[in-house]
This record gives structure tokens, C-alpha cells and sequence, in this order.
């Protein structure tokens, strides 16, 4: 970090009684060391200040033009940010009776992006900033004065505080975030798995269609029947709770039923990518413990290579002609609905598991998202990507209708315009990059639309403000978070149209998110830094 600190430039005692302008600018650059504790920093500044003295009559430009540093007028070359102690105090001058005073004329200006000035009075600091309107505001600079009198107010309490434990917040800004701003508890069935809920569902509405694939379709009775017979066939089979169960399929009815089965016997289902290589799926089923992978005949050559392969399809009546009851299988308290893996920081992917509670949170009594009777939900995403958590939940356990939606049908404009305006489509969710694809062709195309989610990366304002400018009564949200949270962390509807970044806004029901430092201490609001996310805290 460079800040310039002014140099009064009278270092002979010649020029102690000329009038003129000596002050020369000094930059300091500091290395901060976030280990280093207090004390043991103000040495090192210390050290550092005596070592530059030594270099204070060489000129200001002189050391520009020597750097060849780009200029611009604008601004100041070398740094940005001036530190101004005043320890020679307001010197008065009597010339014959001709009497001076301290005077600070009101230019407006400001020469740096942000200055601070002290001047000693008595036993008091006193503490002025000057700042540029065009970067700060008031409010801002009030703030940042708050916080750097906590921050010495910190370090004079502890002198051997640690750097990275130096919180600059006051108490009432802590009590903001972590309590005010993060307080999201909302009562939802937190004590019910998945199963409970979809088997609730199925006795209100068991004759409304559940879930629709083309021209094919299931009840929610018909859904939950097929379940059943697969759930007990697969128990037959040997499995139980707990039990990794690998699901290898395109979109189909037979990925919701093969889903259901899974978690009925009470285990964990591992969706796979039909277009992952070979040594990803190896790794995957290797490192999950999988126990069998359901899938469909017209994939059989893509699994020579496996063992334990169930084949599901719809015409095999063989497993549909087990018990269509209900297993009402105990489980152990919030167990393991899923893993999902992602592509890993460390060269392998890695697997995520996420609890029956954790999807409940997501889709029951949730804030982000205003559920209405017969809503018709869109499944965009393969079951290997966790929007579909949303999406098919988000169905299911409300009582919903869940259409999935083909590939190429997805993915080509004029086609999906078509199947929203046909089938009555109310939500959907989008990943950011196809949505601005869909929008350079069609921005009107989502007019039939009541609630459009999109996410997964920065959002295009020019391409939200396209949309919401063609269709003026859809909801459009920003929905952000990482498959460890359970596919939204934090959501905000965009209600605007925006020129620059669009916020992903507030911690979701039941969620909470941090904005910290490296070293997880909380900073203020409006200064960056990384993002932690959590989820129910009860």
C-alpha cells in the first residue's frame, strides 16, 4: 500500500525563517503482515518512516519522471490517498502590526481521492477528511471514520491484538449483520424427510398430474405407486438406508420414479451424467461406494464396463409389479438425500452430500419465491445439476405440476417459446449463459411466464433489462448460491432496470451469509470480501 504523507522541507536551520512553500510529498508504501500484532506492526511502520525521511528533499517529480509513470492529470501519479499529521500547531506572524491568522480557504476541490488530516489540540486528535464526491458519498466517509476510530480504539485496548483480529465494526453494526440482516428463521417441516412430505402430497391431490414427459404423464397416485414397486424391488435387491444408489438417465419419468425409489428404501441417490467420461463416472461410483446404478436399456452400451446395472424402463413390468404401498421405512434423524458432485478444487471431483432437511428448507414455506395454486414448474436442468433440487421439489412437494422439458427443445428459442405458451409453464429457471443466449434471439419469448429464476453466474444487465422491457409483468430473480447450500443461498427480484452489476440480494428463509476477511472476521457493509453462507442454524 503507497500513501503520501506531506513533508514540511525545512531541514536547515536557514529556511526556518523564510516564508515560502517547502512542503514536499513522501510516498510510504507498507507491506501488511496480518500475523504480526499490533506493536510489532507500528515498529515496522516505524522503522519504515525513519528510513524514507532520509530521502525527503528529493524532489516529488524528479521521482515521478524517473519511475516513468504513466500521467494523468486527473489524479496523482504515485498514490491516491494522503495522511497528514500537523505537529507544528497554527503558527501566528506579526509584521509591524500587520497580524495573520489560520485560515482554511473553501476550494471544493479535492487534490487526492481521500485525505485525512490530524491536528493535536490539548489531549485530543483531531480527525478530517477530505474526500472526492465523485468516489464517496457522506454517509461512506462517515462510516469509514467510525471504523477507523474503532480500529485504534481496538489496538489501544490490546496492543498485542493480532492485525487479522482487528474488527473495526462497533457493537450495534455486529448486532445488524449477524442478527438483524441474517434473521430469516421461518417455520417449516423441518422434522419430515422428503418421503413424508411427497407422500402427504400424494394423499390431498392423488389424482392431479404430478409430473409430464412429452405426450406421457403420472398422478401423483400413479407416481407414487410406481415408487413403491420400484422402492420394494430394489429392497429385494439388497438395498438399504444409507445406500449410495447411482441414477444413470436422460430426462425421463424414469428419472423422477428411479429418485423417489431411492429415498423411500431410506438411501442416497447419486445422479450421473449420461456425457460424463468414463474416468469420471469410475471415480464418482468408486468414491460415493455406490451400490447399483438404475438406468435405461438405450444406454446399456455406455455400461458394459459396470456391474450391478438395474434397467427401469417403464415397458419392463417386471419391477413395476411389486407392492405399491408405502414402505414407512424409519429412518435415522436428517439423512443424506443425495450427493452431487462438482468439479473439485483439488484436480478430483468432489461430492457433495445434502440432507433431506436442507431440500425441505429450500422449497417449504421459503421467502424468495411466491408460490400460487397450480403452479406448472419447468425442469430445465439435468438432474446432475442442482437447480433441479428446486425444480422438481419444488414441484413435488407442493402439489405442483413438474414438466420436463427435451434438450433440443430447450435449447432452440422458437421451440421453447412454444412449449411455455402450450403448457401453461408459471416458473422456470434459467443458467445465466443460456439465458442470454435464448435473449438475443427473443427477449419477449418468456411473456407467458409468471416467474423467471436465472443464475449460476454474473448476471448481463443488458440482457435482464431486454427481457423485463418485453415483458413487463414477469418476475425476474437473481438467484445465487453453491451446490453446498442446497442451489440458492441468496435471491433478489429484480425490480429495476440496472446499468452496472445486479445484486444477488438476501439470504433466503432459513439461511444465513457473512461478508468476511480472509481470516473470517465480519466487515462493514460495502466493503468487499469473501462470502460465507450457511444454512439452518437451529
Amino acid at each position: 500500500i503507497v500513501v503520501g504523507t506531506p513533508i514540511v522541507g525545512r531541514n536547515v536551520s536557514e529556511l526556518y525563517n523564510l516564508i515560502g512553500m517547502f512542503v514536499n510529498s513522501l510516498p510510504m508504501r507498507t507491506k501488511i503482515d496480518s500475523n504480526l500484532t499490533f506493536k510489532d506492526f507500528l515498529d515496522v511502520v516505524k522503522t519504515m518512516c525513519l528510513n524514507n525521511y532520509k530521502y525527503q528533499d528529493y524532489p516529488f517529480d524528479e521521482l515521478v519522471d524517473k519511475l516513468k509513470l504513466q500521467r494523468d492529470t486527473s489524479r496523482s501519479p504515485l498514490f491516491d490517498v494522503m495522511f497528514i499529521y500537523q505537529n507544528n500547531g497554527n503558527a501566528t506572524v506579526d509584521f509591524n502590526g500587520i497580524k495573520s491568522e489560520y485560515f482554511i480557504p473553501d476550494t471544493r476541490i479535492s487534490k487526492f481521492d481521500l485525505s485525512l488530516e490530524i491536528v493535536p489540540e490539548n489531549d485530543i486528535l483531531n480527525l478530517s477528511f477530505e474526500y472526492a464526491t465523485s468516489l464517496f458519498n457522506k454517509q461512506f466517509i462517515e462510516e469509514l471514520s467510525k471504523h477507523y476510530s474503532n480500529i485504534l480504539n481496538s489496538c489501544l485496548d490490546n496492543l498485542d491484538i493480532k492485525i487479522s483480529n482487528i474488527c473495526m465494526l462497533s457493537e450495534d453494526e455486529k448486532n445488524k449483520i449477524l442478527h438483524n440482516f441474517n434473521d430469516t428463521k421461518v417455520d417449516y417441516p423441518k422434522d419430515k424427510t422428503i418421503v413424508e412430505l411427497f407422500e402427504e402430497q400424494v394423499q390431498k391431490t392423488p389424482n392431479n398430474i404430478a409430473v409430464v414427459f412429452g405426450t406421457e404423464k403420472l398422478t401423483y397416485k400413479e407416481l407414487n405407486e410406481k415408487a413403491n414397486s420400484l422402492a420394494n424391488y430394489l429392497k429385494n435387491k439388497g438395498v438399504v438406508i444409507d445406500d449410495v444408489i447411482g441414477i444413470f438417465l436422460d430426462k425421463s419419468l424414469e428419472s423422477i420414479i428411479a429418485i423417489l425409489s431411492i429415498l423411500k428404501c431410506g438411501a442416497t441417490y447419486l445422479p450421473i451424467d449420461i456425457n460424463y467420461p468414463n474416468t469420471r463416472i469410475d471415480f464418482m461410483l468408486k468414491d460415493s461406494k455406490c451400490k447399483f446404478i438404475l438406468s435405461s436399456a438405450n444406454l446399456k452400451d455406455k455400461l458394459k464396463k459396470h456391474h450391478n446395472v438395474i434397467f427401469i424402463d417403464l415397458s419392463n413390468d417386471t419391477l413395476y409389479t411389486y407392492s405399491k404401498n408405502n414402505l414407512n421405512i424409519t429412518m435415522s434423524d436428517d439423512p443424506c438425500a443425495y450427493i452431487m458432485y462438482t468439479s473439485g478444487s483439488t484436480g478430483n471431483p468432489k461430492g457433495v452430500m445434502v440432507s433431506n432437511k436442507n431440500v425441505v428448507r429450500l422449497v417449504k414455506n421459503t421467502n424468495f419465491i411466491e408460490f400460487k395454486e397450480n403452479e406448472r414448474i419447468l425442469q430445465t436442468g439435468s438432474i446432475v445439476f442442482d437447480a433441479c433440487t428446486f425444480e422438481i421439489w419444488g414441484a413435488l412437494l407442493n402439489g405442483f405440476e413438474l414438466y420436463i422439458i427435451k434438450k433440443q427443445d430447450l435449447l432452440d428459442p422458437v421451440l421453447l417459446e412454444k412449449y411455455l405458451v402450450d403448457n401453461k409453464i408459471t416458473i422456470l429457471w434459467l443458467t445465466a449463459p443460456l439465458f442470454n443466449q435464448l435473449c438475443e434471439s427473443n427477449p419477449s419469448m418468456f411473456k407467458s411466464v409468471r416467474v423467471l429464476l436465472t443464475g449460476g453466474d454474473v448476471l448481463s444487465p443488458r440482457h435482464i433489462n431486454s427481457v423485463k422491457k418485453a415483458c413487463p409483468n414477469l418476475t425476474i430473480i437473481n438467484g445465487y448460491g453453491p451446490t453446498e447450500n442446497t442451489t440458492f443461498s441468496t435471491c433478489f427480484t429484480i425490480d429495476k432496470f440496472y446499468d452496472n452489476s445486479i445484486p444477488i440480494g438476501y439470504p433466503i428463509a432459513n439461511s444465513t451469509c457473512y461478508v468476511v476477511s480472509p481470516t473470517l472476521n465480519l466487515l462493514p457493509v460495502g466493503v468487499p470480501g469473501e462470502l460465507l453462507v450457511g444454512g439452518d442454524r437451529s
